[in-house]
């Protein structure tokens, strides 16, 4: 299942994304980060259809009757694969569902949500080594690590933790570049653009898968 490359509409999708980003970065107001609720719900579509495609590419490798050898390694590996990437989903939705909650429990909703711009960089950021954003940073870090283990392809998979080095976009940005992943990620970012960001990750996972 690891492998291919991106869809017209992930390309399109990512595009989007970069252009609110760097509207985001000029002016906070109400009408862009309304526009980062209507990505993220394109892009929450988009996980629940790439799920239905893998788990479907998932049942026909299995559904082999096969006993090769080299069948069978490549049916436990697609198995392996498809655990890792839902666990790894599952645990960005739970990451979401935080950021949509107030540090007592209280739901975070409707226009509220849209327009709230400090909930998800206190709970990813929180002095500098918060205990989300430190366990957000290791999940996906080792999600590659364990796909690259699982799958030991020639060329490996990238990482997902990207700085501003990383972008073409933000390379030559002196304001971007001496942050750290979740820095660059969080710091300043608005709620509902903190988890429009979380759930483009979660596109990307699934594209590995």
């Amino acid at each position: 299942m690891a492998g291919g490359k991106e869809t017209p509409r992930q390309k399109m999708i990512g595009m989007m994304y970069l252009v609110l980003t760097a509207l985001l970065a000029l002016n906070v107001s109400n009408a862009v980060l309304e526009k980062f609720a209507i990505i993220d719900d394109t892009l929450v579509k988009m996980i629940e259809e790439d799920d239905k495609t893998n788990e479907r590419k998932l049942a026909g490798i299995l559904g082999s009757s096969s006993q090769d050898e080299k069948v069978i390694a490549a049916k436990k590996k697609a198995e392996e694969v498809r655990k890792l990437s839902k666990a790894t989903v599952a645990y960005l939705d739970e990451l979401k569902s935080k950021m949509k909650k107030e540090p007592d429990g209280a739901a975070i909703e409707g226009e509220e949500l849209v327009t709230n711009t400090n909930r998800a960089e206190e709970l990813m950021l929180d002095g500098q080594k918060p205990e989300e954003g430190i366990q957000f940073e290791k999940t996906i870090t080792s999600y590659v690590n364990d796909l690259n283990k699982i799958m030991g392809l020639k060329t490996p998979f990238p990482k997902l933790t990207r700085k501003a080095e990383d972008f073409d976009e933000f390379k030559n940005n002196t304001n971007q570049l001496d942050k750290t992943f979740l820095q660059f990620t969080f710091e300043g970012t608005p709620t509902m653009a903190a988890i429009a960001t979380v759930s483009q990750l979660q596109t990307e996972v699934m594209e590995y898968e």
